[in-house]
């Protein structure tokens, strides 16, 4: 601030002498504010909902931070008044080589997690897990041949029906997971596309 542009009256000089002096991390409003944020609302902090409190592979809690950050989002930010989502000067995403809006986008990504993601892949998941439970076939372990020290399991199954079933269902169940993999990886790449208008 140049000498001619510096306020007049006492107090107001006084305070910008405050500004200029004491460093705005050192300032008590700054300092309860720093202090609530650590004790209370931590912000940096993601708790993933879906996640026990135990450990997780790294990838699994990469898809999971990320995606609880988007539902965070929606959930407590992305009120209405915040941003103009829609409108003349709605944001707009590139998805599949069309322009989506970027809410109707996120929305969308929000609604797989949370729905297909969380909820129907899981039940279907158990659902075939009851079945492969139902039709699985005794695991027993055998000496292997040249090498008494070690066994292996071999599956002994009652007849070729129940082969055939636990067969099925196993594969169902591997073509699933992979498919969900292939899918977390795309709503993945989608969502880092969203990343700069997620701020409030």
């Amino acid at each position: 601030m140049f000498d001619d542009e510096r306020p007049k009256d006492l107090i107001t000089r006084i305070k910008y002498k405050y500004w200029e002096i004491w460093p705005h991390c050192l300032r008590p409003m700054t300092m309860w504010y720093n202090f609530k944020c650590w004790a209370w609302h931590r912000y940096s902090t993601i708790r993933c909902r879906h996640l026990p409190h135990t450990w997780s592979d790294r990838r699994t809690l990469l898809l999971h931070a990320s995606f609880q950050i988007l539902t965070d989002f929606i959930d407590k930010e992305c009120s209405p008044g915040h941003v103009e989502w829609y409108g003349d000067c709605c944001h707009q995403v590139e998805v599949n080589d069309v322009m989506e809006n970027v809410m109707d986008e996120m929305k969308e990504l929000y609604w797989w997690w949370n729905v297909v993601h969380e909820q129907s892949y899981p039940a279907k998941c158990d659902e075939l897990w009851e079945i492969a439970g139902e039709c699985s076939p005794k695991m027993l372990s055998k000496p292997m041949e040249g090498m008494d020290d070690f066994v292996e399991l071999v599956m002994e199954y009652e007849d070729d029906e129940q082969r055939d079933k636990y067969t099925a269902v196993t594969k169902e169940i591997r073509d699933l997971e992979q498919y969900m993999d292939e899918q977390s990886e795309a709503m993945l790449k989608r969502l880092a596309a969203v990343r700069l208008w997620m701020w409030t």
